[in-house]
């Protein structure tokens, strides 16, 4: 059943009708009663006032607000009367609610309460209501349905259900002539129905019979119905023929030509309620001169629409205060040529054909245009085209999984919530021209969509275009300002995007658009990030050769990854990049292939640096890079699997997680002339990976403490020199130095004091020089080492170190003559001096305690005597073995 309520919505304010139940916190806190204000005084005022409804008497129990300097609540007593007591002086809003069962519902009236005094308000009357409720009967077809039920002269009136069954809601107390009329039907009057308040009106059902369509009507001209122009009363318009200049015309006025007075619209057929003209209940010759229905111009309410027909119904309409739904089948080009505003616009699940008002009028939504989706297949309406003469939304703009439809054409110049055109395989042209787009915008997964273009300046929340992979145009040429984030993602025929953005209080966010060649975001100076905390994402576009971000702020994460074409990117003016905790990386450069050129003034980067795997990068200058932070896996920088890269600078000051810089085969330089402190990275323990550069022969750095390990191998360096580093680990989680397999390294020179992991020289084919004069401890629980093996060309080692907490490994240095440690008194494990095949002199003065396990074995330049005297030193736990010394000696 359709209904057409004179008043839809809530009352205004919820906390009256939560008034009538109770005062309790669950409606909010009743600011003030009358008996809790004071006695008039001065600066203040009494203001009275009374509620009736309409002719019946006092509203009794309406409840009344007053809005403004002070906020109060009150009800109206038996008499109606309601009182306000102490207001201060200002301007309010007086509202009453008497209750659903009013015409009005909520009464509004402005007012101003002097300093002082008393203030009585004109009586507020509500009009009260009651419904009409019935049944139709169709003689002669099926369904009882669709038969017009009204008042004339009234915008009360309702459809009758596919059972006959129609209910007029909230009729104005009085008694009317109530009519039921349909398309092709008869219709059928009840005189005299009466409506009392709060009461639901039965009226005994009408009768109508349906007519055949095909039964030609009379003409104006035969008024006996005879087929013969002969009466002189039948020459209507005095002219002294009868003929169908009669038709409509009075005495002395000529009429249309050619048209009858039952067949409005000149089809032939007497088929629509409007044609009896004289409200009798029959299409006929007796309609001649008379007036037409006097249609509703307003209806409280939804509407809902089947066919052409239902349209003609309601063409004097200006407004539906509810939601106009278009159901079943359509044809083009049907005008509403009064409608000026429009609650809603819904496309049900069963619409089809094509849906194309063609209006003098344009509309303003005040609610949503939705093409809606049926809850349980999942299907939406088989239109294929749909024309709506929109021109302001306040709602949202939704057309989601149509399958039909082709094109979408809406001249709408402001949407006031989000617009949303998705999931439509064969639309192919969308006009959606608006100026004002104060919420989101989401165009995506149409396949077959080329284009789209907006003059507007602002959009209020995101602008995401995605997955539409036959769009070619996107014309934005007067965008400056976003509220959210700006989406290009997988529009693959996409060659340029250009935009005069300015501010985005979102993120950029340019994926996998194969085509786009051109980005311009020449005016972006203030950017924002999205909800996973990124600013920038600019990936996977195949054919982008630049970027220049312009930006002078940056509070999220930038991510600059697989770009297949892309040869330069600069970031001139950005001083500092954020990130978002624990997810993303602060400035990510990865996998370009191509990229040579790499520019940034970027000072400061709450999370980390990675530059990995840009085949083409010859060098990274970051000369005013001050601060990095880390990223979830602990990592401050990664400069990593940059082929051709040859130099690397960067004037950071300090790292809370790790630094890696690995596999860049072309890496010459490495300066970092002020780095002093590096934290530990959580997976691998790394703090200082320097490791797979064979190209590096230069490493600069002012390191003083490494709470992680520090590992430099695979490089050309000949010496390293850590002249102020003096702490590697940090006592709590282990850490260690480690020089492998860098085979032109000769001389390693460092402050060390202590280290709290291993330590361990392994594999440096030339280092003859291993100095470590202040070294004090290795290890902190027993699990470390100090390692020292296969090194060729060393041939002395002497370290001062106190306390070796784990073992102790001196193992095939085949050069080694003499090994010294002075002032070791602990080893905490193991002692293992093995294949050194030129060791002569193995000197522990001081050890002593007990061993793990004890081998000095193999080593055929040491005497067994004085092996034997070091195993005297020491009690051995575990296993020994002193073989393969020079027992000759």
């Amino acid at each position: 059943m359709q209904k057409f309520p004179f008043v839809t919505g809530s009352i205004a304010r919820a906390s009256a009708f939560c008034l009538l139940l109770t005062v309790t916190s669950a409606c909010g806190p009743v600011l003030r009663q009358p008996d809790d204000n004071p006695a008039v005084g001065s600066g203040h005022t009494d203001l009275t006032g009374q509620v009736l409804l309409g002719d019946l008497g006092p509203a009794s129990g309406a409840v009344v607000t007053l809005d403004g300097p002070d906020e109060l609540i009150v009800v109206a007593d038996e008499s109606g009367q309601f009182r306000f007591r102490n207001v201060a002086a200002g301007a309010y809003q007086l509202q009453a609610a008497a209750g659903p069962d009013t015409l009005e519902q909520v009464i509004m009236h402005p007012l101003t309460v002097p300093t002082q005094g008393s203030v009585s308000v004109e009586t507020l009357v509500f009009t009260p209501t009651g419904d009409i409720s019935g049944n139709v009967n169709v003689n002669g077809r099926e369904s009882d349905g669709h038969v017009l039920v009204y008042i004339p002269g009234t915008s009360w009136l309702a459809l009758s259900d596919d059972d006959g069954s129609f209910t007029i809601s909230r009729v104005p107390v009085g008694s009317y002539r109530v009519v039921a009329k349909g398309t092709s039907t008869t219709a059928a009057t009840a005189p005299a129905v009466v409506v009392e308040y709060q009461q639901e009106t039965i009226i005994p059902d009408f009768t109508v019979t349906a007519i055949d369509p095909t039964t030609a009507g009379q003409s104006c001209w035969d008024l006996n119905g005879n087929g013969n122009p002969d009466l002189p009363g039948e020459d209507l318009n005095g002219d002294g023929l009868v003929d169908v200049d009669d038709c409509h015309g009075q005495d002395g006025q000529n009429g249309t030509s050619g048209q009858h007075c039952w067949d409005l619209n000149g089809d032939g057929v007497g088929d629509l309620p409007d044609e009896d003209q004289n409200d009798d209940g029959a299409v006929n010759a007796a309609d001649c001169g008379a007036n037409a229905i006097q249609f509703p111009t307003r209806i409280e309410g939804d509407y809902a629409v089947a066919n052409a027909v239902d349209l003609f119904l309601i063409q004097a309409v200006t407004e539906i205060t509810g939601t106009l739904v278009f159901d079943s089948a359509f044809a083009s080009a049907e005008a509403l040529p009064s409608l000026q505003r429009v609650g809603g616009v819904d496309i049900a699940a069963t619409a089809s054909g094509v849906i194309d008002i063609q209006s003098p009028t344009t509309w303003t939504v005040t609610g949503d245009i939705r093409l809606v989706t049926d809850a349980n297949s999942g299907e939406a309406a088989a239109i294929s085209r749909l024309v709506l003469p929109v021109q302001t939304v306040i709602g949202d703009v939704q057309i989601a999984a149509a399958q039909t439809l082709t094109a979408v054409v809406m001249p709408v110049m402001s949407v006031g919530h989000d617009v949303r055109i998705c999931g439509n395989p064969v639309l192919e042209s969308l006009y959606l021209p608006a100026v004002t787009l104060n919420g989101s915008v989401k165009i995506c997964d149409n396949p077959l969509l080329s284009t789209w273009a907006s003059p507007a300046y602002n959009i209020g929340g995101n602008l995401e275009l995605s997955n539409n992979p036959a769009m070619v145009s996107l014309e934005l040429p007067n965008l400056m300002t976003l509220g959210g984030d700006l989406v290009l993602r997988d529009l693959n025929a996409l060659a340029a995007v250009t935009a005069p953005v300015t501010t985005a209080a979102g993120g950029i966010l340019i994926t996998g658009n194969d085509a786009l060649e051109v980005l311009t975001l020449n005016d972006l100076a203030d950017i924002g990030r999205d909800s996973a905390g990124i600013s920038f994402l600019i990936e996977s576009n195949k054919q982008l050769h630049a970027v220049s971000l312009p930006v002078k702020q940056c509070p999220g994460s930038v991510t600059i990854a697989a770009n297949a074409e892309l040869t330069y990117v600069t970031m001139p003016r950005l001083p500092f990049i954020g990130r978002d905790d624990g997810r993303n990386h602060g400035l990510t450069v990865r996998d370009n292939p191509k990229l040579s050129v790499f520019e940034t003034a970027v000072s400061g980067i709450a999370g980390a640096l990675m530059v990995v795997n840009n085949d083409s990068l010859i060098d990274l200058a970051l000369n005013d890079l001050q601060s990095l932070g880390k990223s979830d896996s602990g990592l401050s920088a990664q400069i990593s699997g940059n082929a051709l890269l040859e130099s690397l600078s960067m004037t950071v000051q300090q790292l809370p997680g790790a630094i890696d810089i690995t596999n860049n085969s072309a890496l010459t330089t490495v300066a970092l002339p002020v780095l002093s402190d590096v934290g530990k990275e959580t997976v691998s323990g790394s703090g200082v990976l320097v490791a797979g550069n064979a190209a590096l022969s230069r490493f600069q750095t002012a390191l003083s403490n490494v709470a992680g390990s520090m590992t430099i191998s695979g490089s050309a360096l000949t010496a390293i020199t850590l002249d102020r580093l003096t702490d590697i680990g940090d006592g709590i989680n282990p850490a260690g130095l480690f020089v492998k397999a860098n085979p032109m390294l000769s001389r390693f020179e460092a402050a060390l004091i202590q280290v709290s992991g291993s330590m361990e020289f392994d594999g440096n084919a030339t280092l003859d020089t291993l100095l470590l004069p202040s070294l004090s401890t290795v290890g902190t629980s027993g699990s470390e080492r100090l390692a020292i093996s296969n090194n060729a060309a060393l041939t002395t080692v002497s370290i001062p170190v106190a306390a070796i907490y784990g073992s102790l490994l001196l193992t095939s240095n085949p050069a080694l003559i003499q090994a010294t440690f002075p002032d070791l008194s602990l080893i905490g494990r193991d002692m293992i001096v093995d294949n050194n095949t030129s060791l002569s002199q193995l000197s522990f003065p001081v050890l002593s305690g007990g061993l793990n396990d004890f081998f000095i074995t193999n080593n055929a330049g040491l005497c067994q005597t004085a092996v034997t005297a070091i195993r005297n030193q020491v009690s051995v736990w575990g296993l020994e073995d002193t073989s393969g010394n020079d027992s000759g000696c």
